[in-house]
């Protein structure tokens, strides 16, 4: 048996806390530009963003994008790490648009979850209803994210389909799952092969 316990604070520590470099409170000063918090789990991702959070927080408003995936939203088949991490994505997100309500009401976020874009990273995916459940374009989902940051959507959900999974979760399971089944959602990765090229 094992087993792993984390300590979550009852405060966010500061950068200086944290032992973080000076650097990244004049990056949380920026008025433009991509952060990205990357690393394994338990690397300090979520605590180095609160610390940068405080910061904005102590001075300004700002936007936090989370991108994550229609995966978020249901698992599919070949994809169970990717999902997991995507549904870890999603909540992080709505947890922590939960916080800063309370703490930093001019700091918003925004979670993006589309199918897949037509990327490397996704080639060989196939959807059995394109017509339904396109593959998107990378500059159409540039371009909607755009859009949520200045319109203040809180969440944006490509194509319009995928907005109606967590209604569908009302559903016995065995019923949702012949339904993604028959939109082919368990399929999709049949021809998978990425990057690399070759079928994984």
């Amino acid at each position: 048996m094992s087993i792993v316990l984390r300590v979550i604070p009852d405060h966010n520590k500061s950068v200086e806390q944290l032992g973080l470099p000076p650097v990244i409170e004049k990056i949380a000063e920026e008025r433009r530009g991509l952060i990205l918090v990357t690393g394994a789990t338990g690397s300090g991702k979520s605590t180095t963003l609160a610390s940068m959070i405080d910061c904005i927080n102590s001075t300004r408003s700002g936007h936090i994008v989370t991108i994550a995936s229609a995966s978020g939203y249901i698992g599919v088949a070949r994809l169970a790490d990717y999902a997991a991490s995507k549904w870890a994505a999603v909540g992080f997100d709505e947890s922590l648009r939960a916080e800063l309500r309370k703490v930093a009401p001019g700091v918003l976020t925004t979670v993006v979850c589309p199918f897949y874009i037509n990327t490397g990273m996704f080639r060989g995916v196939r959807s059995r209803f394109p017509w339904l459940l396109p593959i998107l374009e990378e500059d159409d989902v540039a371009e909607r994210v755009v859009r949520a940051i200045r319109n203040g959507t809180r969440r944006v959900v490509l194509p319009w389909p995928v907005q109606m999974l967590p209604l569908l979760r009302v559903l016995p399971v065995g019923v949702f799952d012949w339904i993604a089944n028959f939109l082919g959602v368990n399929t999709s990765m049949d021809e998978f092969v990425g990057r690399g090229g070759g079928k994984s």
